[in-house]
């Protein structure tokens, strides 16, 4: 469990930058890429400590709980992560890509030539080059009561976090599902996001 903290820390530092890097538009594949090979090493991990819990039997019930509290969020966070960044943003191409990176050895894991790859970019692609934007999933999921089907509809309307950022007030209430009051929580959670994330970089240096 000792070293499953390090590798959540150490997914929760490059989760941070990556937040930020969104909110300044400054994204590179590589820094997905960091994300999401930090959160499949932690998913991988996770699955090791259940087989020993599953032997310990009864004996394992304290550490399953402190195993289900280090790995809070890092599901949702990553298949955020895909639907943000993938460069065919259909369904299907999700779960391939899950899929993919699921039966990927470890080794390849470690290639992010192989991980651009399955996420539908080119394998030979400089990855600290290559800019890349946020459709929005991973952001507007972070908003406290705003349900995955107004995200949906938010993202495929106004199609980019830079552009929903920029949104005017008519533009995102506009949207279906929003509204007035809605729109006017978008715009508190998304200001409350950009200071959480200063505190929480400011506390990582």
């Amino acid at each position: 469990l000792a070293t499953l903290d390090k590798y959540r820390s150490r997914l929760d530092q490059v989760s941070t930058r990556l937040t930020a890097l969104e909110f300044e538009g400054g994204v590179t594949l590589h820094d997905v890429l960091t994300v999401l090979q930090r959160a499949e090493l932690v998913t991988r991990m996770a699955v090791e400590i259940e087989r020993y819990i599953v032997e310990l039997g009864t004996e394992g019930r304290l550490i399953e709980m402190q195993l289900e509290e280090t790995m809070v969020g890092v599901a949702s966070d990553k298949a955020a992560l895909l639907h943000d960044y993938l460069a065919d943003p259909e369904d299907e191409a999700f779960a391939g890509a899950v899929d993919g990176i699921a039966r990927l050895p470890h080794q390849d894991l470690l290639d992010f030539g192989r991980l651009a790859e399955i996420s539908g970019y080119d394998r030979k692609v400089n990855t600290l080059d290559f800019p890349v934007s946020p459709r929005g999933y991973r952001i507007l999921g972070r908003i406290p009561r705003l349900p995955k089907l107004v995200v949906q509809n938010i993202v495929r309307a106004l199609r980019g976090l830079d552009e929903i950022l920029a949104a005017t007030d008519p533009e995102l209430e506009s949207v279906d599902g929003v509204g007035e009051i809605r729109a006017k929580d978008i715009r508190e959670g998304l200001r409350r996001l950009q200071e959480i994330n200063l505190v929480d970089r400011y506390l990582q240096t």
